[in-house]
């Protein structure tokens, strides 16, 4: 899954930096209904992969074009995963048209229904204005994903990283604040933050590095959780305003010391 994240976003981020070329380039997000209530089993049986097939054969037969970020990368038309997908075409009338009854034959043919009024679609910069609004006529899509996600990250990182993954903090937010309306030992506030605070942020750390300062801060917030009890901080002599419990600290710190480099 993290392979489709990073790809996908790659992509995305080559597009939103591609202000050259007279061809520009496509990227539709396919919000599609929760596969497993309407999927047509023996069309499954016959075609392994349905849309990933159709799109090859229209790939191979030249119908639709996909696009690579460099001359050595491979080229990439679609990105599937369960009911979250993305397709890569060039910005075309005619692969915009081919894309669309592709999409509506594969419905007909799977059981899947696609919401093209909840799905999104982002344009190359070097795509005009009057092109951009004739392609997302003939899809009927015209939600853009910039501030999107897939598979739950965000689908492109503007230039403020902190305030992208700031959503990070708000779900600790909410866990912690679950965590006070319960009495909890300190050990009990060990294991929580141990086994569900570490994990909210570990996800998007495994595809992406996180700011020094968000780290700090989700640092601090589950510090004020592990010491507070009642309306009350426990402060002990000689001991530090710093997180007790091994790996924490550890993981925040260095995932933002490497954002150094970039």
């Amino acid at each position: 899954m993290t392979d489709n994240v990073l790809i996908g976003f790659e992509l995305i981020h080559h597009m939103n930096n591609k202000k050259r070329g007279a061809v520009g380039e496509v990227a539709l997000k396919l919000d599609i209904s929760k596969a497993y209530d309407r999927v047509n089993w023996s069309f499954l049986r016959k075609n392994n992969a349905g849309l990933s097939n159709a799109i090859n054969e229209a790939s191979n037969s030249g119908t639709i074009h996909g696009f690579k970020i460099s001359t050595t990368a491979p080229t990439i038309s679609h990105l599937l995963f369960t009911d979250d997908s993305f397709l890569f075409f060039q910005a075309s009338t005619e692969e915009a048209r081919s894309i669309k009854n592709l999409l509506i034959n594969y419905e007909k043919c799977s059981g899947q229904s696609i919401n093209f009024q909840k799905s999104g679609v982002f344009f190359s910069t070097n795509v005009t204005r009057d092109k951009r609004a004739e392609i997302s006529q003939i899809l009927e899509v015209h939600v853009d994903i910039t501030n999107t996600k897939y598979l739950g990250l965000p689908s492109l990182v503007g230039r403020s990283r902190k305030i992208m993954f700031n959503y990070l903090k708000e779900n600790a937010n909410k866990r912690i604040r679950g965590w006070q309306t319960k009495p909890m030992s300190q050990g009990g506030k060990t294991v929580l933050i141990r086994n569900v605070g570490q994990a909210i942020p570990s996800y998007t750390m495994s595809c992406f590095l996180l700011p020094i300062s968000l780290c700090n801060e989700l640092e601090q917030m589950y510090n004020n959780y592990w010491w507070r009890t009642g309306k009350a901080l426990l402060w002990n002599v000689g001991i530090m305003w710093e997180l007790p419990i091994t790996g924490i600290r550890e993981a925040l710190l260095m995932n933002g010391c490497y954002d150094n480099l970039l």
